[in-house]
Formats: structure tokens, C-alpha cells, sequence
């Protein structure tokens, strides 16, 4: 039994480890990868200590309290928790140290707190911690120790040592009763706080592309200049002429713009159909169809794509 806790510690370790490897504390400039690897593990450790430790207070330990009565719950919280104050604070110094650390090194900018994804998420967690420290400085600094004092009290008035014992032992055991109730209030709460802590981490590594900014291709300048194709052909019975541009005359999409003119009357005409068909010369690759539409200008147009 006194080897389990000692393999499920080591367990613990090497999973912040496996998590950090593969968080984006990995994902910066090699020369300080050690170190924000580290501050992540840390950053871990320290939640453990204290979001973890909340955690199992809500879900094992308080429980347990349910079927005892209010002096008994209260003299076991005021026993058990300066225990865990240790790993809380430990915990709370070691995020304090490595939260700006880490956040040092991915950020670039304060502007990218309200600017990205990333940022947005810190900002988040920050408030978060925040109220979870102000929460936790409320239990220890005020209700604990009010509770201590009234359960000493209790437990004086009980004793029989002050006159009209009855009528004290009524009111210290009131006055128990309501703090012992608002301190389990808080410690059940509390561990809300630091899933959301933990969800906006989550969100973090999600969003941790955010803060690189996606390169954009440079557009290649272009060797030569290309110029509009235009031509002019007559249909086999001579009855139109048609006046063919193509622009911008190279590979990828054209516009294709056709003037149909009736020869008998020499205006153009939009009462026909016009469609072109391109085929590639240096190779088989098919027959192309364009439609062409009328412009509503006496034209015919529509977008169409060049092969090499």
C-alpha cells in the first residue's frame, strides 16, 4: 500500500510531461524550448496541487460529511484543510511564477491578449484564476478562521463552563451550523472555477496557431506582359461576321467577349447563340466548351479557362 502513492505520483509526472512534449510550449524557437517546456510541466504540477486538490475535497471528502452533525463537520474541516493550505499555496506561487512566464514567450504583444483566439482564451483563464484566488483567500482568511473561534466556543458552552448553558450551547451551535454550511458552500463551488481554468487551457493549445500570423504567398512578378487576343471570322454562309477578344490571353481564366454583326443590315445582333470551343494543341486533352451569354451592350461574354 505505501508503494501506490509513491507509482501514481510518478504516473502523474510523466503524463504532464507527455502533455507538455506535445503542447505548444514545444512548438517554439529551440533555444528555449527547455524552458517553456518546463514552465508548462510546472504549470501543470501547480494546477494539480491546487485545482486537483479541490477537486478531491468536493467529490471524496465532503460527502463523507454528510451524515455528521455540524460540530462534527466543523471540527473536521477546520483539522483537515490547514493541510492542504500547504499544496494550495505551493501551487497558487508556482502558476504565479510560470502563467507571464509562459506567457512571455508566445506572446509577442499585449495587443494579442484581445487580438487572437489565444489571447482571448488567456484572458479568460486569468480572470478565472483570479476569482478562484479571491475565493480561496475568502475561506482561509475569514469563514475558516471565524469557524475555528465559534467551534471553540461550541465546544466551551458544551463543557458547562459558562452560565445558562442550554441558551449558549444553542447559540455557539447556530452560529457553527451557518459557517460550516457557507465554507462547504464554497469548497463545493470552487472546483467549478478550475475546470473552466482547465477547459480555457484546452482552448489554448487549441488556438495556440493563432498567434503566428499565416504567411501569405508573394505573388510572382510577371515576366512579360500579355495582351488581349482579337480576331475577327464570318460564319460558312456568310451571313454574320463575329469579332472575338480574349483578355487577358493567357493561361487560367479569360474573359471571352464575341460581337456578332449581321452582314445584311451591318449592325450587331444578339439573336443568335454563341458558343466557342477550345482545344489544346501540344496534347489531347479534350474539347472545351463555352457558352456565351448576351451582355445586355450588343456583346456576348462569359468566363472560360485556357489550357497551357
Amino acid at each position: 500500500e505505501s508503494v501506490l502513492p509513491s507509482v501514481n505520483l510518478l504516473l502523474g509526472a510523466t503524463l504532464f510531461i507527455a502533455i507538455s512534449l506535445s503542447s505548444h510550449a514545444s512548438a517554439v524557437s529551440s533555444n528555449i524550448v527547455i524552458y517553456a517546456v518546463l514552465a508548462d510541466w510546472l504549470h501543470l504540477l501547480a494546477a494539480s496541487l491546487w485545482v486537483g486538490g479541490m477537486m478531491y475535497i468536493t467529490t471524496t471528502y465532503l460527502p463523507v460529511l454528510k451524515g455528521k452533525s455540524s460540530a462534527e463537520q466543523a471540527h473536521s474541516l477546520i483539522t483537515l484543510l490547514p493541510y492542504f493550505s500547504p499544496l494550495a499555496i505551493a501551487g497558487v506561487i508556482i502558476m504565479a511564477v510560470t502563467g507571464p512566464f509562459s506567457a512571455t514567450i508566445h506572446l509577442t504583444s499585449w495587443e494579442q491578449l484581445f487580438t487572437t483566439a489565444y489571447g482571448r482564451a488567456l484572458s479568460v483563464k486569468i480572470l478565472l484564476v483570479g476569482g478562484l484566488m479571491v475565493t480561496s483567500a475568502i475561506h482561509v482568511s475569514l469563514i475558516r478562521p471565524r469557524l475555528k473561534r465559534e467551534y471553540h466556543k461550541y465546544t466551551y458552552a458544551v463543557a458547562g463552563v459558562t452560565f445558562n448553558q442550554a441558551q449558549q450551547v444553542k447559540l455557539r451551535e447556530g452560529r457553527v451550523t451557518k459557517l460550516t454550511r457557507r465554507l462547504m458552500g464554497i469548497l463545493r463551488w470552487e472546483p467549478a472555477l478550475g475546470v473552466a481554468i482547465i477547459a480555457c487551457v484546452g482552448l489554448m493549445n487549441v488556438f495556440a496557431g493563432t498567434l503566428s500570423p499565416i504567411a501569405v504567398p508573394s505573388q510572382q512578378p510577371t515576366t512579360s506582359h500579355s495582351t488581349a487576343y482579337n480576331t475577327t471570322l464570318k460564319t460558312t454562309d456568310n451571313k454574320f461576321t463575329a469579332k472575338l477578344n480574349v483578355n487577358p490571353n493567357r493561361f487560367g481564366t479569360n474573359i471571352f467577349t464575341v460581337t456578332v454583326i449581321d452582314n445584311s443590315t451591318g449592325k450587331s445582333t444578339t439573336n443568335v447563340g454563341v458558343s466557342l470551343y477550345t482545344t489544346m494543341l501540344d496534347m489531347d486533352m479534350g474539347t472545351d466548351t463555352v457558352n456565351l451569354r448576351p451582355d445586355g451592350k450588343g456583346h456576348f461574354s462569359s468566363p472560360g479557362d485556357l489550357g497551357m
